[in-house]
């Protein structure tokens, strides 16, 4: 096809139009991931895939960002702290990440995604039974010692929650770790729930903060884990502006408890499947967690 007035023009002279055949996907060399939703930058360009079901359960699950996934626009002035456990957590100042990968925020961030309109963090399950004796629409989640509490809809699950739908629902969720270190933050600024499916969210909501305290709860917010660790130091990273990675390798010679499937395990690891993070708000006595997409 000629452009107007090439006709008269010796071919030589000629413009050439560009191409416009579509893009051949096929073509693209795509980062290879073990998170199923994939990072933002490649979900928004088409590249991002789910992993084959048969790799997730060969291999040793881990979640990844690939090291070509540019890294959240840091700033030199920022003050980043990471510390651990409940003491970590009543110490926090400025806006303060409290992390829970193995289960609490992880299952917070799938109530979120299953329609549910905020999340009531409580550190007693008896005002969860209390609350809901109140109010019978009330979905409750958490667990003690990791077992489900009777009278509370679902345990600490997120592989429960991904079958539910939530749409417009109340949460009140108790758990060991993450809502203890919610409830004790009380020097904080601001407190965010952290865990690795919102990790990227979270920093990103933060971009303009001063000084962020990272909490890493732990088990029972008394034991240090690996993977809370992990979510900690992995957030940190991303607020200074690091190209992160994050993974962990799951023993296919675990023996897993019927009230923690490797299933859980599983979706918390995989890294920034949700684009939201999720700041706490004080309202009437209560500590509300509601979704803000960045």
């Amino acid at each position: 096809m000629l452009l107007r007035d090439d006709a008269r023009r010796p071919s030589h002279r000629r413009c050439r139009a560009r191409c416009c055949r579509p893009l051949h996907r096929g073509g693209i060399q795509r980062p290879r991931l073990h998170a199923r939703a994939g990072d933002g930058t490649a979900r928004r360009r088409g590249d991002a895939r789910r992993p084959r079901a048969h790799d997730r359960h060969r291999r040793p699950f881990a979640g990844a960002i690939p090291e070509r996934t540019p890294a959240i626009q840091g700033r030199s002035s920022l003050n980043v702290r990471v510390t651990s456990l409940l003491e970590g957590a009543r110490l926090a100042t400025g806006h303060a990440v409290i992390v829970d990968v193995f289960r609490a925020f992880t299952t917070a961030a799938f109530c979120i995604a299953a329609g549910a309109r905020e999340i009531v963090l409580v550190a007693d399950h008896e005002q969860a039974l209390a609350m809901k004796r109140r109010d019978p629409r009330l979905f409750l989640t958490g667990e003690i010692g990791g077992r489900p509490i009777p009278g509370f809809d679902v345990g600490n699950s997120p592989s429960a929650i991904e079958k539910l739908d939530l749409t417009g629902r109340r949460v009140v969720q108790r758990t060991s770790s993450g809502t203890q270190g919610v409830v004790a933050a009380t020097g904080a600024a601001e407190v965010l729930l952290g865990s690795l499916v919102i990790a990227s969210a979270t920093a990103r909501y933060l971009a303009n903060a001063d000084v962020v305290t990272v909490v890493a709860m732990g088990s029972s917010a008394q034991e240090r884990s690996e993977e809370d660790e992990l979510g900690a130091a992995f957030i940190a990273a991303r607020l200074r502006g690091e190209i992160a990675k994050a993974s962990l390798d799951l023993r296919d010679d675990t023996v897993w408890e019927e009230w923690f499937p490797r299933r859980d395990a599983e979706l918390a690891l995989e890294v920034d499947r949700f684009a939201f993070a999720l700041p706490v708000y004080r309202e009437s006595g209560l500590l509300i967690a509601r979704p803000e997409y960045v």
